[in-house]
C-alpha cells in the first residue's frame, strides 16, 4: 500500500513483551549514559522536520505498521500514543508525545503530525491478546477471511516504487 500510494513506510515487528512506550520509542541506556532511539521514533522525528533538511520529509505522509500488533497487550505500549491521536483531531498543535531522555535531561517533546499515519496487523490464535474497548472505540477494524484456496505464481514482479505524495495531495 506504502509502495503504490507513495508514502514513506515504517514497519514496526511488535515483540510479545512489549509493556510500554519505550518499547515504540526506545529508552536511557545508563551503561552507556545514552538515550537509545527505536527506529519508530527516528522516522516520526525526521517526519516532523522541514523538507529543507537533509533528512526530513515533514510535506510527506509516513504509514507506521505495527505488524501483529496484538502479540503484546496493545494498550500497554499504545495507550499513550492512542490518546494523543485522539488529541490530535481536537487540537493538532497540542498533540505531542513526550519522551523521557533520562539522565535528568529535559523531556523530547515530538509532535504528533498529521502526516503520521498507523496500521496495525492481528492474528486470533493462542499467542495473541484481544483488543481492549478502548482499542477498538478508536480504531478502524478491518477483518479478512480465511481464503478459500491458495495459487502460486509463477514468477513475481515488483512494480517500481511511486513517486512521495504531499500531505496536501493525501488530504483533497
Amino acid at each position: 500500500y506504502a509502495r503504490f500510494g507513495g508514502l514513506f513506510f515504517e514497519p514496526i515487528a511488535v515483540q510479545p513483551n512489549w509493556d510500554t512506550t519505550q518499547d515504540l520509542f526506545g529508552m536511557f541506556n545508563y551503561l552507556d549514559n545514552r538515550f537509545n532511539a527505536k527506529r519508530l521514533l527516528r522516522a516520526m522525528a525526521q517526519s516532523q522536520r522541514p523538507a529543507s533538511d537533509r533528512s526530513g520529509f515533514d510535506d510527506c505522509m509516513l504509514l507506521v505498521l505495527l505488524d501483529e500488533m496484538n502479540l503484546a497487550r496493545v494498550e500497554l505500549y499504545f495507550s499513550d500514543l492512542l490518546s494523543k491521536l485522539e488529541l490530535r483531531r481536537e487540537d493538532p498543535c497540542r498533540a505531542n508525545v513526550e519522551i523521557d531522555l533520562g539522565s535528568g535531561l529535559a523531556k523530547y517533546e515530538l509532535h504528533l503530525g498529521d502526516n503520521v499515519l498507523f496500521a496495525g496487523t492481528m492474528n486470533e490464535d493462542e499467542t495473541t491478546h484481544a483488543l481492549s474497548d478502548k482499542a477498538i472505540d478508536r480504531s478502524n477494524v478491518i477483518t479478512f477471511p480465511r481464503p478459500r484456496s491458495l495459487f502460486s505464481r509463477d514468477e513475481v514482479r515488483r512494480t517500481p516504487q511511486k513517486a512521495s505524495i504531499s500531505r496536501n495531495t493525501w488530504r483533497s
